[in-house]
């Protein structure tokens, strides 16, 4: 829509520069054009005043603007410095205004050097060649004169009519268009916040998952450490009882040793009494001289008794000690059957 106006724009303003001048006011265009008069802001509009009419541009098309003498400004202020009663000088201004293409204020001049002075030749000439053969014509008049026609108050060719026709009704199309686009955007970005509480709700249970997951391995590791610390406790009761079964065939060795020599000890006792009872039975035969040999004899008697008394005591002493270690074997066997079935 904006280059449509614009080239409407374009189209009236270079119709319009061929009556300018390089001394009024410079509108430059977004399009690239310029267009030169009396320029002023309103409304969102900037106006420029020709000689021979009136342009509006939307202020958005407008670059910038230079700000100079206009050439009616020029021309009010010449026209005001005019002698009364001087033909000359009314003339002189004429030919300045036609040369600036003010044909309307260049006849109003002559016509007044003719009123002043109606033998002024150059005055005459100066009418008889204006367009119109002097006949006094309104600035509308003129304006149509030169293919211009009214569109809603303004001066413009049917061309530049049509293209602002066009420009509105693209301009309707691009409105249209451009709500659609909003429409769209807005369901983009109801869309968009729907995806977000589903990214948030899919981060939260994330979390939640994470935490609990956390949770889980941490009962894991706590668990794993109990039965590590059990494994441990049962580790060390196997090796406890493994050193209590070696302490346990040291006593049964030293028990059957015990027993082997208490036997070896029963059997001399028995021979002893054998022959102490011989010694008896020759005692009446040899009572001086075996007398010390009996006494000899009952000490190593009594000896050998109490030696046995002490092997029987050394013999419960480790049948209990026996009977103690089969009981912490069978309770630690228990143990280990209950925590580590798979050990050996």
């Amino acid at each position: 829509m904006r280059r449509l106006l614009l080239s409407s724009a374009a189209i009236a303003a270079s119709m319009f520069l061929t009556a300018g001048s390089v001394r009024a006011d410079v509108v430059h265009l977004a399009n690239g054009g310029s267009v030169e008069g009396d320029v002023s802001e309103a409304d969102g509009m900037v106006t420029v005043k020709l000689p021979q009419g009136t342009v509006r541009f939307p202020k958005s098309h407008v670059v910038r603007i230079e700000y100079k003498d206009s050439l009616l400004t020029i021309y009010a202020r010449k026209r005001a410095g005019l002698p009364p009663g001087d033909a000359a000088a009314r003339v002189a201004l004429a030919r300045w205004a036609a040369s600036e293409r003010m044909q309307h204020q260049a006849q109003d001049l002559y016509r007044e050097a003719l009123e002043i002075d109606p033998n002024n030749v150059e005055a005459r000439a100066g009418l008889a060649a204006a367009p119109g053969s002097g006949a006094e014509r309104t600035p509308e008049e003129r304006l149509a004169a030169l293919g211009l026609s009214r569109y809603e108050g303004e001066w413009m060719t049917p061309g530049a009519a049509g293209l602002v026709e066009r420009a509105r009704s693209e301009a309707e199309g691009f409105r249209k268009d451009a709500e659609l686009a909003r429409q769209e955007i807005e369901a983009w970005r109801e869309r968009m916040v729907e995806r977000d509480v589903e990214l948030q709700r899919l981060r939260d249970e994330h979390d939640r998952i994470a935490a609990q997951s956390q949770k889980q391995a941490e009962a894991r590791d706590a668990e794993l450490q109990s039965r590590a610390g059990e494994l441990r406790t049962v580790r060390a009761e196997r090796d406890r009882f493994a050193e209590l079964a070696r302490d346990a065939e040291v006593v049964r060795a030293k028990l059957a040793a015990a027993e082997a020599a208490a036997a070896g000890h029963e059997a001399e006792i028995e021979k002893l009494r054998a022959e102490r009872d011989g010694i008896v039975e020759l005692a009446g035969e040899h009572a001086r001289s075996s007398q010390e040999q009996l006494e000899a004899r009952d000490a190593e008697i009594a000896r050998l008794l109490a030696e046995r008394e002490r092997l029987e005591a050394e013999r419960g002493r480790l049948e209990g000690e026996r009977a103690r270690l089969e009981a912490e074997r069978a309770r630690l066997q228990e143990m280990m059957s209950r925590y580590l079935p798979d050990v050996e």
